[in-house]
């Protein structure tokens, strides 16, 4: 069932003018809905796979500026000096809380694998500890996560741990958009991991003009005047049932006006939640859509242009895609036309060793995929213009 087809997203459609009603269907229609128990289930499995054959690691719950302890204005946070990662740690609402929730039934259910954010520095280095992982549920600008990360970089011991390869930073993320992830993997001496990549306007597949529709709704219905796309104009559509993020669209999320909003001060509308399908609700996508959403554009279109080598394409197609979601079942589905084709393509990756027997990448493959990225996605610098083929014979020789 689409959040149109609810009773709440009926009712809440229908307060619009006739004219307005396309944009507003289709804007819902176009959400991410994603179930918070799914949620907890990827990024245990995530970090249970940290651990495998590796010393305990530290798990600390990112944390925004307004909640660290105040420090001069100019002055960034350095952790450990301006802050301790455990300080305050208790299990409070919102997202945050509930990663803090997630982390304590982690440290408490295997305390030789996990350590709490209370671990010191001098800890990390007695226990000869490796790594350090930086734990949130959406990572939608990155602005948030990027100033928590640097202040950990910003440590003169965390930083010669991290250049003379003593200890890892690593940084987990359930959900986040290609705009963050390309944020946070540019940072030197951190890794990035995300379980999916939450949608945004980019990959919703709209038509130009359809998105000139949608966009000129949200400008009409703006609370502040402005365009009226969310925290920094980001234009997310992703969202939990138990969460809405302040990147969606103001008409979604603002506290008051008329019409109201869907998710009035990004408070979660529980009676639409509970009218969806496991209360969740993921808008149909293709593999060019799963591209797009990612950050794979030139790949994308390099797919769905059918150009070259199509082997080729799906390879690098099948490489981002893995990139970009937890479920390479779900990735071979989507690329092969039958069942057959879909066990030869993981076939011809686990073969090239691009991809590993369950389907995850392998180093080789993110190579592979850094390099294609590079190479699909580069602007010749030389273009060729076919000349006459006409004869030429010199008029004089020197």
């Amino acid at each position: 069932m689409r959040p149109s087809e609810t009773n709440a997203g009926r009712a809440w459609i229908q307060r619009f003018d006739e004219v307005d009603h396309f944009a507003a269907r289709t804007l819902i229609d176009s959400l991410e809905i994603r179930d918070h128990v799914q949620l907890e289930h990827q990024i245990k499995d995530r970090l249970d796979r940290l651990t495998h054959g590796t010393s305990p690691i530290v798990l600390v719950p990112v944390r925004g500026r307004k909640e660290l302890a105040k420090v001069p204005t100019g002055k960034d946070h350095v952790a450990y000096e301006d802050f301790h990662p455990g300080d305050q740690f208790t299990v409070d609402i919102g997202s945050e809380g509930m990663i803090g929730g997630l982390i304590r039934d982690l440290v408490d259910s295997s305390p030789d694998r996990f350590m709490s954010p209370t671990t010191s520095l001098a800890e990390i280095r007695d226990l000869k500890i490796r790594r350090l992982v930086l734990v949130t549920d959406y990572v939608g600008t990155g602005d948030q996560a990027l100033y928590f990360l640097r202040a950990f970089k910003s440590n003169r011991t965390v930083a010669s741990w991290l250049s003379s390869g003593y200890l890892e930073l690593s940084i987990l993320s359930y959900a986040a958009s290609a705009q963050a992830s390309k944020k946070l993997r540019a940072e030197k001496y951190v890794s990035f991991q995300t379980c999916v990549y939450a949608r945004s306007a980019d990959a919703a597949g709209w038509s130009k003009e359809t998105r000139r529709q949608i966009e000129d709704f949200c400008a009409k219905f703006s609370s502040d005047g402005g365009v009226g796309l969310g925290y920094r104009d980001n234009f997310g559509l992703y969202l939990t049932n138990t969460r809405v993020p302040n990147n969606l669209p103001d008409v979604l999320i603002r506290y008051a006006g008329c019409p109201p909003a869907l998710f009035p001060g990004r408070q979660i509308n529980h009676q639409l939640v509970s009218e969806l399908v496991n209360r969740e609700y993921l808008a149909p996508s293709d593999a060019v859509t799963i591209l797009n959403n990612a950050g794979y554009q030139a790949i994308a279109h390099r797919l769905s242009a059918n150009r070259q080598n199509l082997r080729t394409s799906r390879v690098h197609a099948a490489l981002a895609m893995l990139e970009a979601t937890a479920d390479p079942d779900l990735v071979f589905s989507t690329l092969g036309s039958s069942e057959g084709e879909s066990q030869r393509l993981k076939s011809s990756l686990v073969g090239l060793g691009f991809v590993d027997l369950e389907g995850s990448l392998t180093q080789a493959g993110r190579s592979e995929l850094e390099r294609a990225s590079r190479f699909i996605g580069a602007t010749r610098r030389y273009t060729h213009v076919r000349r006459s083929i006409m004869e030429y014979f010199p008029t004089r020789l020197r």
